[in-house]
């Protein structure tokens, strides 16, 4: 093939950055930033590195599998990443299938991954710092113990993921598909969820920590010990949610809807609940100390033996409320014309 034609073939190929190889042809440098192409110079062919670029590019144009000139045969995509180590950082992806592959433990920082096919993948352990994951499918994909900070996975699919243990900080997943994803003991802090779905998404023993989730879906979704402190919930659905024991201090909800959400033993100090639907929330021995509830719907809703030192009640409905045992003081304010239980303390 002419020189000329090989040159097209590369720049049509790779739209971004490549690595660049020392005159032994399976040694790979660190790929270089990104630069403009006018006035770039195609590599020169040779007879022993023409083979190693083919192979590459095939792996960058996400086409599998790849031909081994040395063994006269495909490649099949399981051996072009143990060849290569699957090291594509910042290698630009777009759309590319890399279904059910296998990258555990692969660095893929500051990757550029949008749409791509990710469905099934394992990538355990792997190293996506900054990468950008943009509607990407990652559906039951096993991310387990992943670096994922900063990553931007807007409206990215995490349908049944295994997220379990992976470090999310900082990581943008706006808009993002966590139907019934595992993400026990997921470090969240600071992370943004606002629209995500997380309908049944296991979160047990969470970090989320500041947390963007408003308007975010957390219907059926198991918050077992997870924290929440200055998370932001305003509007967010979290309908027959398991919160028990969750720490939820000077969290922002309202206006969030909690109808039949187990808030046993949850920490809500300094919580806002203006607005928030709480009918038939268990708030058994809950800590709403300072909290606000103002105009809040308690309808039929467990309070027994809460803490409500200090809190805001006002226009509360607490038709049916269960208030045994409750714990007030004089600072605690209560609906007009609302004669509360003698208080336990």
């Amino acid at each position: 093939m002419p020189e000329q034609s090989f040159g097209r073939r590369l720049l049509s190929t790779v739209a971004g950055t490549w690595p660049a190889f020392q005159p032994q042809p399976t040694v790979m440098e660190e790929p270089p930033e990104p630069a403009e192409w006018r006035g770039f110079q195609a590599p020169r062919r040779t007879t022993a590195i023409a083979p190693t670029w083919r192979r590459l590019l095939s792996m960058l144009a996400g086409t599998w599998p790849t031909f081994d000139q040395q063994a006269n045969r495909y490649r099949t995509q399981e051996e072009v990443i143990a060849r290569w180590g699957a090291d594509l950082r910042r290698a630009i992806q777009r759309r590319a299938d890399l279904e059910g592959a296998d990258l555990k433990h692969t660095d893929l920082m500051g990757a550029h991954l949008e749409g791509v096919n990710l469905r099934s993948a394992n990538l355990v352990g792997a190293i996506l710092l900054l990468a950008k994951l943009t509607r990407a499918d990652l559906s039951f994909a096993d991310l387990r113990r992943a670096d994922l900070e900063r990553a931007d996975l807007r409206l990215a699919n995490l349908l049944s993921a295994n997220l379990i243990g992976a470090n999310l900080r900082f990581a943008n997943l706006e808009g993002a598909n966590l139907f019934g994803a595992d993400l026990e003991g997921v470090d969240l802090a600071r992370s943004n969820l606002e629209r995500a779905n997380l309908s049944g998404a296991l979160l047990i023993a969470a970090d989320l920590e500041h947390a963007d989730l408003r308007r975010a879906n957390m219907t059926n979704s198991r918050l077992i010990t997870a924290t929440l402190t200055r998370a932001y919930l305003m509007s967010t659905d979290l309908e027959r949610a398991n919160l028990l024991s969750a720490k939820l201090i000077s969290s922002n909800l309202e206006r969030a809807n909690l109808t039949r959400a187990n808030l046993t033993d949850a920490n809500l100090v300094g919580a806002n609940l203006a607005y928030a639907n709480l009918t038939g929330a268990n708030l058994r021995a809950a800590d709403l100390h300072k909290a606000n509830l103002h105009a809040a719907d308690l309808h039929n809703a467990n309070l027994s033996s809460a803490d409500l030192v200090g809190a805001n009640l006002t226009d509360a409905n607490l038709t049916g409320a269960d208030l045994m045992s409750v714990t007030y003081d004089e600072y605690t304010q209560w609906p007009d014309d609302f004669t509360p239980p003698p208080s336990a303390r």
